[in-house]
Order: C-alpha cells, then structure tokens, then sequence
C-alpha cells in the first residue's frame, strides 16, 4: 500500500495477511487536507488511487478505517460484440464486491478467504464504458477511485471487421486465399446471370458425360 500527498510525501507499506494496514508516524506539512492511496496485490494487480479529505492538519492526528478500492485487473480494454468482461482483483477476504458500469452497481461477488474475487460483465451494451469497483464488509463500504477505468464494446460491424483483417494478417498465404475468395465473390455479384447460365451448361455437360445408354 502506498500513501501519496501533493506535498511530496511518499510512504509504502506491506499489509497484513487480513489486507489491513497502519502507518504511523508521517511527517507531513502544516495545513495538508487531503491524502491518497493506492495498493498492489499478491498478483501485482494495482488498484485505481482513491483519496481522502479532511479538515486542514494543525497538529498531530490520527484516522482510522481507510477502505481502500479492490484491486482489478480486465480481461480486456476493448471486447467484441457480444464477448463478456472478466474482472480479476483482491480486496478483503470475504468482501462484497460490486462492479459499477456507467453509474449503474451490478450484483455483487464475493471475495474468497484470500481476498481474491473473479466478476463477469455479459449482455454489455455497444460503445464506452466506464467502469469502478467498490467493496463491502459488515462494518463499511470501500472508497471510490478518484478515476474511473474504462473499456470499449464494439459493434457487429466492427467486431467482424477486425476479425476479418486479423483472419488476412495470419500470413501471406491466407492474405492471398482471402483476396481471391472475395475477387471471385465480386466477379459472382457482377455476372451473377451469366453464371447461372454457365453453371447450368456445366452442370449438362456433365450429365452427358457420366450418363450411360440404357441397355
């Protein structure tokens, strides 16, 4: 866990096996009214920086309960139409933890003895999203990230598009099948009455060919 503030302080500790942590002792600067904090789990998995306010420091002071953001880590920045969004982080052992979509909280998960929780987003809607994570335990909610993470769900179009070109790019010789396949695809489109006619010939001729006289 790591404590940042705008005055330059910069003090990094390890948690307990519980996630909870204390740091004492910090010397800061008069008149410091905010702090932020960011963790990084077991898995090297980061949380988003969240921080907190208070009354201007005048003395020595002391807070208690600072509910850091789960860690969370995304499947992907950019999905496929249709394709589901797995979240994968730590937070406090058996915690609730609720993914929240474009203002929107989703049924949460729980976190199992370790901290460790697995989310899945399906039926996600095209376009940008924006996404926070927020824990529970009985005694209180996690803080919000100062910044949201985002993800982006493409269309139809889009995810066929990319699928397509990532399809030519495998090698030069798929590239080339795929060219030829869409050229003749075209040429089928613009001739498409002259090729009946031409596949109904061929297709006589080789009733002719393979047909045999009745004895």
């Amino acid at each position: 866990m790591t404590l940042e503030t705008f005055q330059g302080t910069r003090v990094s500790i390890k948690a307990g096996g519980d996630g909870e942590f204390t740091l004492s002792q910090v010397l800061v600067k008069a008149g410091l009214s905010q702090a932020c904090f960011t963790a990084l789990d077991i898995r090297g998995i980061q949380s988003q920086k969240a921080c907190v306010s208070f009354s201007p420091l005048t003395a020595n002071n002391s807070y208690q309960g600072i509910f850091l953001p789960p860690t969370a880590s995304l499947s992907a920045s950019t999905l496929f139409s249709k394709e589901a969004l797995r979240i994968a982080g730590h937070s406090l052992s058996n915690a609730s933890v609720a993914a929240i979509v474009d203002g929107i909280s989703h049924a949460p998960t729980q976190t199992d003895k370790n901290g460790f929780y697995l989310f899945t987003l399906s039926d996600l809607s095209e376009g940008s999203h924006t996404l926070f994570m927020q824990a529970r335990n009985t005694d209180a909610a996690s803080l919000i990230a100062d910044k949201a993470m985002s993800f982006t769900v493409l269309s139809f179009a889009q995810t066929a598009q990319v699928r397509v070109l990532g399809f030519f790019e495998g090698s030069v010789l798929l590239k080339a099948i795929g060219i030829v396949l869409i050229v003749i695809i075209l040429l089928i489109i613009r001739f498409r009455s002259r090729v009946a006619v031409a596949l109904d010939v061929l297709r006589t001729f080789l009733g002719n060919a393979f047909s045999y006289p009745k004895k």
